[in-house]
């Protein structure tokens, strides 16, 4: 791997961030440096690593005034969060914090299969790439964990980076199948080893919800009457944009819940009360399950849904279950007081 073209960033400044209106989003975990994969065990790949909490301080994306992107519905739904916090402020534009998703993101990244495909090209026999070629038309993975077929897949062999940037989360289906037995025997990088390739360091074994990076959404999309329209992004994984500009790092990534506990009204949950709604829907799901053993209802889909609420703790020590990554996903919204930049300032996180 080359070294990174981007080896620092400006840090956020407290003026920047005071009396603001923000909203908070998600962003795969995947290296912002701009470096380029050239080998994988001495054998030649090309994959130049462009994704993460810093895109939007990439040169290129400065000069187009861009700061995420995504798929054109995620980016609209975006949108409409910004419009919707904007109202909270009096201040032009948004202030959008993005935070991490879970380990797994960079799998839908262009970056992983622009990996994994060639080098599983190289490596493999002809006859294990047409036995797994047939599995990925077919369909890869187990019954807890299958992936749906890709019947007008091209082959391994004729895989190219533009067909794979065209199929979108299928090309997770793809890393599957090279994940599984016979393509492992037959010398395919897993998904575990492609994600230590394509993980930004800082965000291995972060907690779900770190915020690193504050950008200011462009204001001229939240006025009234102005159409939500996003704009094109030249990113091969992502193809519509957020406008706005970089405000900085935080010097380290720190929790969503210590932006701002009242940031949880989310999906109609009273803000003061989100740890009592966890509560409920908790028991919910208990009752789910009981219902389910006594005879009504799926007692596997139950005891799947029961333990997306088992997380360990809010603050770094395991992680949360993916029903309470359901519930922040989508993201909160406020106004940045002076309170909450006295504290980040406090913590050395950002500069005065």
């Amino acid at each position: 791997m080359s070294a990174p073209q981007l080896s620092s960033f400006p840090i956020a400044r407290a003026e920047d961030l005071i009396d603001r209106a923000y909203m908070t989003g998600i962003t795969d975990t995947s290296r912002p440096g701009l470096e380029r994969v050239t080998s994988v065990n001495n054998i030649p790949v090309d994959s130049l690593q462009r994704g993460g909490f810093a895109f939007g301080m990439q040169p290129e994306n400065i000069d187009r005034n861009i700061a995420f992107a995504s798929a054109e519905n995620a980016v609209r739904a975006q949108l409409n969060r910004a419009r919707a916090a904007q109202a909270l402020s009096g201040r032009p534009g948004v202030i959008f914090a993005p935070h991490g998703m879970v380990g797994s993101s960079p799998d839908f990244a262009t970056m992983s299969t622009d990996i994994a495909v060639p080098y599983a090209r190289q490596v493999m026999s002809r006859a294990d790439k047409q036995a797994l070629d047939q599995r990925i038309r077919e369909g890869a993975g187990n019954l807890s964990g299958a992936k749906a077929p890709i019947p007008d897949f091209p082959g391994i062999d004729r895989a190219t980076p533009e067909y794979l940037a065209s199929i979108g989360g299928k090309r997770k289906n793809i890393l599957q199948a090279l994940d599984e037995k016979p393509a492992q025997q037959a010398g395919a990088l897993s998904r575990s080893q492609v994600r230590a390739i394509v993980t930004e360091p800082s965000e291995f074994n972060a907690p779900f919800g770190q915020v690193n990076a504050f950008y200011e959404l462009d204001p001229r999309y939240y006025r009234e009457k102005n159409p939500l329209d996003p704009v094109a992004s030249d990113h091969p994984s992502y193809a519509m944009a957020l406008s706005g500009r970089p405000i900085g790092l935080a010097r380290e990534g720190f929790s969503i819940f210590d932006l701002d506990p009242s940031m949880f009204g989310l999906h109609g949950i009273p803000a003061v009360n989100f740890m009592e709604e966890l509560a409920r829907r908790r028991m919910g799901a208990e009752q789910r399950l009981a219902d389910a053993l006594a005879g009504n209802g799926d007692i596997g889909r139950a005891r799947t849904n029961l333990r997306g609420y088992d997380f360990p703790g809010l603050y770094g020590d395991g992680g949360y279950g993916s029903s309470v990554q359901g519930m922040l996903k989508s993201g909160g919204q406020g106004v940045i007081t002076q309170e909450m930049v006295d504290d980040l300032l406090r913590r050395g996180l950002i500069i005065d």
